[in-house]
């Protein structure tokens, strides 16, 4: 008997090294964080398996309508903000770095930017005039169109929709 176990121990002692290296079966999706918005926004901080070599959990921030996934979010200044009226957020997409306006109601997404113009510093809101300001990291900034509550029905979405 103690040869058997001697003979294994070899092979009990790789496995060990192999899933202390990672290799083990990945975790599954884990909430760390949610921060309500209002207005049924939230962004969910995930714990989501990741294919690396030096780890094998990532931590990745979403935004969410209800139980719908909007999009990957994050640096330090969140890169969204919900509306005063609560009809929009505003976001910057985390893998593409675009400027996207959802609309709650219908569930329109408005390309603002058409590419990665920099990191999103901050958003300022003048929904009445159907404006959102954008702030960037470099120092620009830009004043973007959205349809304001007393023309919303005749707004044309597809002037300002991708």
């Amino acid at each position: 008997m103690i040869g058997k176990v001697s003979r294994l121990w070899p092979l009990l002692l790789m496995l060990g090294t192999l899933n202390h290296r990672g290799l083990a079966a990945p975790i599954a999706e884990q909430v760390e964080r949610i921060d309500e918005l209002g207005f049924g926004f939230r962004r969910v901080m995930l714990a989501l398996p990741v294919k690396t070599d030096f780890e094998t959990t990532g931590h990745f921030e979403f935004l969410y309508y209800r139980d719908q996934r909007l999009a990957q979010v994050g640096g330090p200044f969140g890169s969204c903000s919900v509306s005063p009226s609560g009809r929009f957020i505003v976001f910057q997409d985390g893998p593409t770095g675009e400027v996207v306006l959802y609309h709650r109601l219908d569930g329109q997404r408005f390309r603002l930017t058409k590419k990665f113009i920099a990191l999103v510093r901050g958003f300022e809101w003048h929904e009445n005039a159907g404006i959102v300001d954008v702030y960037f990291e470099t120092g620009l900034s830009d004043s973007y169109l959205v349809p304001p509550p007393e023309s919303e029905s005749t707004w044309d979405s597809k002037k300002s929709k991708d």
